[in-house]
């Protein structure tokens, strides 16, 4: 039986496989049959190796990944098109991100099936030992824990499909009926206890890189954290996607704790913050990093695509294209940074200098990949002229920074195919959550807006990696902290004439959720924090959202036919955000957020119109599909 005909056909009737054609497409394996292929341990490395991102994550990291967290919680600023929509939060069933974003987990799901239940008994006949073989099954569980978990995050309610071989490629798709999150959240919680067991303690890999049981332990206590949130009674979340827990809160929120202590208890690691950038390398893979996605420079799918969609110019991204132009982190986040913070300089491209014909003594210098040192200029093709730019063409941002994190330089045969590693969880969200889960259990579920000292010290070893002080308060911060709103008035350039307009304006307050957001900016995670707000307060998550001013852009102040220093830019509205026959600037509509992302309409609805919720049959393994 040949490698292709093991992953099967079509998933949910909404993703076929692609033959996985290109399961091992560099090494040309795939026309090889699986017995000839599994038959040592480093085969079935290589083998399993694919989970981690080559050719099964792609479809999922290309766009969707940071359209769903970075413009939908405000991190980054972008406005084109079906992407910029998930900046707007006005998305609908329609938008083309959200159909690869779905495709794209289902297709890793279908991997993992295959190795769980296909692998094992080639494996074996062919001599490959049984700890090898379950610690490739631990990968496979823990991947398809996350599949799960993102899916329900994003969704809600989902197919449950543990034998797509077997039962979808044998038309059985269609009965298939949707699990209810409670069902969900039992199988992930299932799949990575699993992986717990399965896989080893101590790094492994050629760099350390593969899943342990630390990945394991750390995505429970998420799991649990979410859970926990999710809980909480009266949760707005629960109306129109009802989870029913089995437990309380306060128990969850006692297992997110536990977990990540024993994650702890394996590797609590953490890099130094002058390496703290270095974790976002190529091939540095840091010890610091639990869980991760690691892709390869090789042809399309290979690698990951991240430096080409946020380089700035042809420069920082090894002078092929770019498609990161106008990106950069919003002013709302960017502002919120202290400059004495080594993540800034980490997350962000920018500069200390006022003027940009000040070419000495620019601050931060940048590395790049081949060892040169980058400076950022605000406008370098008109401050420099034709062919004088110090580094080529580079557009002025919107947003006075471009984006940083995963953009070095690195020369590339393909521009989508970059050789990075993306994480998942990092040794610092195990102190996050720990200080998250005690904040909680300190006020009480609903209540994210009270201040309280619980967890401070787990924020204090992160801030001080960072190069911050401790926290100062002396009442402690809370997970999200109103901010006081006020009104401004600002005169802007809107093409032709100079429009006075006023706008609310909020003044920034830490909190947990900064903290995150300042730690894991670019990751992908803070939709999902944010999310965890919505469950427990929905009115303190749409406040938050409001409260980010995502009109806030920069424009060259009128008078100035080119813009050489910081101080010839002023506030610019986006121009649907505003008219200009008025005097007030028109906020983008946050009331109507799709906290749960609506179901890509080509997806044929399966099953039953009643949700599956026999959790009964997840636990002890009987459920059919």
């Amino acid at each position: 039986m040949k490698l292709f005909k093991l992953i099967p056909a079509v998933v949910l009737g909404a993703l076929t496989l692609s033959s996985c054609s290109d399961f091992l497409q560099k090494d040309s394996k795939d026309s090889l049959e699986v017995d000839q292929y599994l038959t040592s341990e480093d085969n079935l490395k290589s083998f399993t190796y694919q989970l981690y991102g080559p050719y099964t994550w792609n479809t999922y990291e290309t766009k969707f990944s940071w359209c769903a967290n970075e413009l939908t919680v405000g991190n980054v600023y972008h406005n084109y098109g079906d992407e910029g929509a998930f900046f707007f939060l006005n998305f609908d069933n329609t938008n083309a991100q959200l159909l690869d974003g779905y495709q794209g987990l289902y297709g890793v799901i279908g991997r993992c099936n295959m190795i769980i239940n296909e692998m094992p008994s080639t494996a074996k006949a062919n001599g490959i030992s049984d700890a090898a073989i379950n610690r490739a099954k631990g990968e496979a569980y823990m991947f398809r824990g996350m599949a799960y978990f993102l899916l329900t995050e994003y969704w809600g309610e989902t197919y449950i499909v543990l034998n797509n071989s077997t039962d979808i490629a044998n038309d059985n798709s269609f009965n298939v009926s949707k699990a209810s999150r409670r069902c969900l959240y039992a199988q992930i919680e299932k799949d990575w206890n699993q992986a717990a067991e399965l896989l080893p303690a101590d790094r492994w890999g050629t760099n350390g890189e593969r899943a342990t049981k630390a990945s394991a332990y750390g995505m429970l206590a998420k799991l649990y954290l979410t859970m926990a949130s999710a809980a909480t009674a009266n949760s707005a979340a629960n109306a129109a996607h009802p989870f029913t827990p089995e437990k309380t809160d306060v128990e969850y929120y006692g297992l997110s704790k536990t977990y990540a202590d024993k994650a702890l208890d394996i590797n609590n690691f953490m890099e130094s913050g002058s390496n703290f950038e270095n974790i976002f390398w190529p091939k540095t893979f840091s010890k610091e990093v639990l869980f991760s996605l690691h892709f390869e420079q090789g042809p399309y799918g290979a690698g990951s695509s991240r430096q080409v969609h946020f380089a700035r110019s042809k420069y920082l991204d090894g002078g092929d294209d770019y498609y990161g132009g106008e990106k950069g982190l919003t002013v709302t986040l960017f502002n919120s940074f202290d400059n004495s913070d080594v993540r800034k300089a980490a997350t962000s491209y920018f500069t200390l200098q006022d003027n940009d014909k000040v070419t000495t003594d620019r601050k931060p210098g940048y590395k790049l990949y081949d060892g040169s040192t980058y400076y950022y200029y605000y406008n370098p093709n008109k401050s420099f002229g034709t062919n004088k730019q110090p580094f080529g063409a580079e557009p002025e941002g919107p947003v006075l920074n471009h984006c940083r994190k995963f953009v070095y330089s690195i020369p590339l045969t393909n521009k989508f195919s970059a050789p990075l590693s993306i994480p998942f969880l990092r040794v610092p969200d195990l102190y996050l959550m720990k200080a998250e889960a005690e904040k909680a259990l300190a006020t009480g579920g609903a209540d994210v807006t009270k201040k309280t000292t619980a967890g401070d010290e787990y924020i204090n070893k992160i801030r001080e990696r960072a190069g911050l002080g401790d926290i100062t308060n002396a009442d402690g911060v809370a997970l999200y902290d109103t901010d006081p709103e006020a009104s401004m008035s600002y005169t802007y350039n809107n093409g032709t004439k100079e429009v006075t307009v006023s706008c609310p304006t909020y003044s920034d307050t830490y909190d947990l959720l900064e903290e995150r957001r300042h730690e894991f900016a670019l990751e992908c995670q803070n939709w999902l924090d944010l999310k965890r707000i919505y469950y427990r307060n929905a009115d303190n998550a749409v406040e938050f959202l409001k409260h980010e001013d995502r009109g806030y852009t920069y424009g060259v102040a009128l008078g100035n036919s080119y813009a050489t220093q910081r101080s010839q830019y002023e506030r610019q509205a986006l121009i649907n955000a505003v008219d200009p026959t008025q005097t007030k600037e028109t906020p983008i509509d946050v009331t109507n957020v799709e906290w749960f992302f609506p179901l890509p309409s080509s997806i044929a609805v399966r099953g039953s119109k009643t949700v599956f919720d026999d959790i009964d049959k997840i636990k002890n393994g009987s459920y059919e599909y």
